[in-house]
C-alpha cells in the first residue's frame, strides 16, 4: 500500500510542470535574451540527453516532449514574441 502510494506521488509531481505550463527559457536553460544559436544548442543538448530512443530511464520522454514544447516557442520569432508579452495565456489564443 505504501509504495502505490508513493508511486502516485511521484507520479503526479512527473505532470506537475505540464500542468503549471513552466518558462521554456528556463527547461532549456537559457536567458531571455538569448539569440536563436544560443536556443539551439541547449535544445540540441537537452533533446539528445532525454530523446526516448537514448534514455529509458521513466519519465525520458516527458521531459523530451516538454524540451520539444520549449524550442518550438522559442525557435519560432513570433511565438517567441507572443510568450514574452503575454505569456503562456497568449499562445493559448493563437
Amino acid at each position: 500500500m505504501v509504495s502505490v502510494l508513493c508511486l502516485l506521488t511521484y507520479l503526479s509531481l512527473l505532470a506537475l510542470p505540464f500542468v503549471l505550463g513552466d518558462d521554456p527559457y528556463k527547461i532549456l536553460g537559457v536567458s531571455k535574451r538569448a539569440n536563436a544559436k544560443e536556443i539551439k544548442k541547449a535544445y540540441r543538448k537537452l533533446s539528445l540527453q532525454y530523446h526516448p530512443d537514448k534514455n529509458k530511464e521513466e519519465g525520458a520522454s516527458a521531459k523530451f516532449a516538454e524540451i520539444s514544447r520549449a524550442y518550438e516557442i522559442l525557435s519560432d520569432e513570433e511565438k517567441r514574441d507572443t510568450y514574452d508579452r503575454y505569456g503562456e495565456e497568449g499562445l493559448k489564443q493563437r
